[in-house]
């Protein structure tokens, strides 16, 4: 019974016609977010109770907010690397769309507090590789 809301995140990759039709199809489980920025992307991301998607940028995002999020079913070797970065395990990954459900609901059991310590902790290595590399570059 919780509202679901289609959030387009790559208007390059047909997501606004994909995400339309499965609106269309079920409109009154999902709504479609219209957005047209990225600012109203990030306000509807920022406050939301779980992100699941195959962006990897939604996922950040998701992270860097304190949103438990749930990366979708797309095997490419850069969701594992993101993972390990933001000191994730496997519960924040699906391997099959019929598993989203499940999925979610193991997001509902994710303490908020200890994921913004791990948003915490790789912002922290994010702005020292950052601050390491500059200093290489100006030395």
């Amino acid at each position: 019974n919780v509202p679901v809301v289609l959030l387009p995140l790559g208007f390059c990759h047909g997501d606004v016609a994909i995400l339309s039709r499965l609106s269309e199809a079920s409109p009154h489980h999902f709504k479609l977010a219209r957005v047209k920025t990225i600012r109203e992307m990030l306000a509807i991301l920022s406050h939301a109770e779980a992100f699941a998607g195959v962006s990897m940028h939604g996922n950040i995002c998701a992270f860097s907010y304190g949103v438990p999020h749930l990366f979708g079913a797309l095997n490419v070797d850069k969701i594992g690397g993101a993972m390990v970065s933001m000191g994730i395990d496997e519960k924040h990954r699906i391997g099959d769309w019929s598993e989203l459900l499940q999925g979610l609901e193991g997001l509902m059991q994710v303490d908020r507090l200890d994921l913004a310590k791990k948003q915490t902790i790789a912002s922290q290595r994010a702005y020292l590789a950052s601050d390491r590399l500059i200093k290489a570059l100006i030395a």
